[in-house]
């Protein structure tokens, strides 16, 4: 489990929260942070009470989506710190570590941090309009490497999270063997040892703009089969400018 954090050039914050439910399946929740010295607050994070199908019968009206709990980040430097969270009663209240696992190009944190390049023009939160409440989370790096989260749901209407990494060329990210993941169950009984990994399939994200681009994917999964979505930026990077590749 984890979580996207992008800091929006606003001056808030947006987290999403990959994690599990107490039965081991996928679960992902949302949220705007308030920044204040070195936290972060979280007061309502939200998770879809109800989903839809994903892929051509996706609909944005059956979605329903409802308060889960809140969290507090804490970061004791730029690569650690913790989170407390509060949440219903099937989670409860408890205390998490936290690590930096990646980060993004272009921007720096006490001073230090890889110069931007053409996977940083990738960085921020991507939805299509016309599938909204599903989107994509992408972290730009250096040497032109880049991880996306794909928070969406599956073919029972229930959450799923995809996450993958791969690499930039010019304005083209391409991710091979996209994973999903379930298995550890959330809180104090989690176990990493209990994941479950299999591969979903590969994408194409193809900008044609700093705003907007063409998301092709296919899965090795027959339910989901392949497509093609029309991403738009939803929130920029504080500090990150895109540069156009021509």
């Amino acid at each position: 489990e984890g979580w996207d954090i992008h800091v929006l050039s606003d001056g808030s914050a947006y987290v999403a929260w990959f994690t599990y439910t107490a039965e081991g399946e996928a679960l992902w929740l949302v949220g705007t942070g308030v920044i204040s010295g070195n936290q972060i607050d979280v007061p309502e994070f939200l998770v879809a009470a109800q989903g839809t199908r994903f892929g051509v019968e996706y609909d944005s009206d059956e979605i329903v989506l409802q308060p889960w709990g809140s969290g507090l980040f804490h970061f004791n430097s730029c690569v650690e710190g913790g989170m407390a969270y509060a949440g219903p009663a099937e989670f409860g209240n408890g205390g998490i570590g936290i690590t930096r696992l990646s980060a993004m190009a272009g921007v720096s944190c006490a001073g230090s941090g890889a110069a931007a390049n053409a996977a940083s023009a990738f960085s921020g939160i991507w939805f299509d309009p016309a599938q909204s409440f599903q989107g994509w989370l992408i972290h730009g790096l250096a040497d032109n490497q880049a991880v996306i989260t794909w928070y969406s749901y599956d073919d029972q209407r229930q959450p799923l999270w995809l996450i993958g990494s791969g690499s930039v060329d010019g304005n083209v990210l391409t991710i091979v063997d996209l994973l999903s993941i379930r298995g550890p169950r959330f809180g104090s009984q989690f176990d990493p040892a209990d994941a479950l990994r299999s591969i979903w399939g590969d994408l194409q994200f193809t900008r044609s703009g700093c705003n907007q681009g063409q998301l092709d994917y296919v899965s090795v999964r027959e339910e989901f089969g392949s497509g093609t979505l029309r991403p738009v930026r939803l929130g920029a990077i504080a500090g990150l400018e895109c540069v156009e590749v021509r």
